[in-house]
């Protein structure tokens, strides 16, 4: 059965990986932000006269855009490495993720990834009201790379894709926990995850590395607090929106040896 010290270490471990994860994901959007402005600036370049024939380009690129599933098939991979902490962790107390859960976060993931080429439909609107009110093919550039390069680079993709993107795999990660829990019979909770920050919602300040009854947790979910996700469990939710804590199942053993706190307001 675990010992306090062994979910200490796993929390540690899974912790690391999810810092590295959100970390990462900044970055392969913004190489691949790059890439795609470089691309479209290219087309432009061509000096098309007629929007029509743009419309046709861009469309071949989005196609034919090979940087695009680089990035979908390391976050893909990033997001199983991360369904394994899941594994890992359910091992100390004798208890294997079902193969039916991890199918289901597998398939609700690859449905939400086809719908991740959404943010293209934007690019294209950007094109076609530069390309009627910018008068040269130079000023079209210009302006096109300012409108999706955004402030210091965070963009267009950056703003439409991380946020959807790192809070997809967090929630499918507790929705793996919250299932094996059940099945594991697991009634108690860490409330835990990467280090509380000046942004932090005070939700998460009250409760960071305290345990609780799942009962507790549960009632939660009739709380009011800034940022909560509205129809939400909290057991996937947790904080809201860009919340990179967690809940760690814990056996009530365990939970006597940190102590149980009890919370019943937001704060």
């Amino acid at each position: 059965m675990a010992t306090l010290t062994q979910i200490n270490k796993h929390s540690d471990k899974r912790d690391k990986a999810f810092n590295a994860f959100t970390e990462d994901l900044e970055k392969k959007l913004r190489e691949y932000q790059d890439t795609l402005v470089e691309d479209v600036e290219s087309l432009l370049m061509e000096g098309y006269d007629d929007l029509s024939d743009v419309l046709i380009e861009l469309n071949k690129l989005y196609e034919n855009d090979d940087e695009f599933k680089l990035l979908i098939a390391w976050y893909k991979n990033k997001a199983s490495e991360l369904f394994g902490l899941s594994s890992d962790y359910f091992k100390l107390f004798g208890k294997e993720v079902s193969e039916d859960s991890l199918n289901k976060v597998d398939l609700f993931l690859s449905a939400y990834i086809g719908s991740l080429t959404g943010f293209r439909s934007e690019i294209t609107s950007v094109v076609t009201q530069l390309m009627v009110t910018e008068g040269t093919t130079k000023s079209l550039v210009n302006a096109f790379k300012s409108r999706i390069l955004g402030k210091k680079n965070r963009g267009l993709v950056l703003n439409k894709l991380y946020g959807t993107m790192n809070d997809t795999v967090v929630q499918l990660v507790r929705k793996l926990d919250s299932e094996t829990a059940k099945e594991a019979k697991l009634d108690h909770v860490l409330y835990t995850g990467l280090p509380l920050m000046e942004s932090s919602r005070c939700f998460c300040e009250a409760r960071y590395e305290k345990v609780f009854t799942l009962e507790n947790v549960i009632r939660w979910n009739d709380l009011d607090w800034a940022g909560k996700i509205q129809g939400v469990d909290v057991r996937i939710a947790c904080g809201g929106n860009r919340c990179n804590h967690n809940l760690l199942y814990i056996n009530e053993l365990v939970a006597k040896e940190v102590g149980v706190s009890e919370l019943d307001y937001p704060c």
